[in-house]
């Protein structure tokens, strides 16, 4: 299910509400407190970036092997961009740029 926001503080903090359930994903057309790894934080304008959290569960892989979940979906995002013709990188754990810019 999606669920769609105007505005929130954070969709990730909205997502670990038990009010959602495992591949749900909350959208936000802004937020206000969005923020990355370690405290770092970041602000994105209204209505241009997508700015949603996806809810996993994976119940399916023991604790230690889940972040593969992480790597499997960088690699899937930078080849899908290589297709579309968009070279970009991985910065683990994480993050991908297309040039210097952060884009996931």
């Amino acid at each position: 299910m999606i669920y769609h926001k105007q505005t929130t503080q954070s969709t990730n903090d909205d997502a670990r509400s038990n009010e959602y359930n495992h591949l749900d994903v909350v959208w936000a057309e802004w937020q206000s407190a969005g923020r990355g790894q370690r405290g770092h934080v970041w602000h994105s304008r209204e209505g241009e970036n997508l700015t949603f959290s996806v809810v996993l569960t994976p119940t399916f892989l023991p604790i230690i092997e889940q972040f593969l979940l992480s790597e499997i979906v960088a690699l899937s995002l930078v080849d899908t961009l290589r297709e579309y013709g968009i070279e970009s990188r991985i910065k683990w754990t994480n993050d991908i740029y297309a040039g210097d810019n952060k884009i996931v």
